[in-house]
């Protein structure tokens, strides 16, 4: 019985320190030029040669928040890395639109870039 135990324990243990170990997603903080409050969040979902996935979130201050320049922002934003990275198309789906708390103003996109008849 307590050699059952005891296993168990360990098998316990041996997950626990597993599961800590999970990739952790790739958040990358970028401000925005001519905005002071602004900033944009790109979380990586999922990357190959071909194929980029990731969660925008654009976050402002509550009292100085344009919906209509947020987003600008973030469509030039998707537009030059899409350039820089030699994507040849990019998708973007609105996933909430522009959510007010107490301090902040956010909107969240996905946005997928993919490389067509990449030789």
């Amino acid at each position: 019985m307590n050699k059952k135990i005891l296993a168990l324990c360990a098998f316990m243990l041996l997950a626990v320190v597993l599961s800590a170990q999970t990739v952790q997603p790739k958040k990358q903080k970028i401000k925005v030029e001519g905005r002071a409050n602004a900033s944009l969040y790109m979380t990586e979902i999922y990357k190959t040669d071909n194929w980029a996935e990731y969660y925008c979130v654009y976050e402002e201050d509550k009292n100085t928040f344009d919906e209509n320049e947020a987003e600008k922002v973030m469509y030039e934003f998707f537009s030059n890395y899409k350039r820089d990275n030699a994507f040849s198309s990019v998708e973007v789906e609105d996933l909430k639109g522009a959510t007010t708390g107490q301090k902040t103003t956010t909107m969240e996109k996905r946005v997928i870039f993919r490389h067509v008849n990449k030789r």
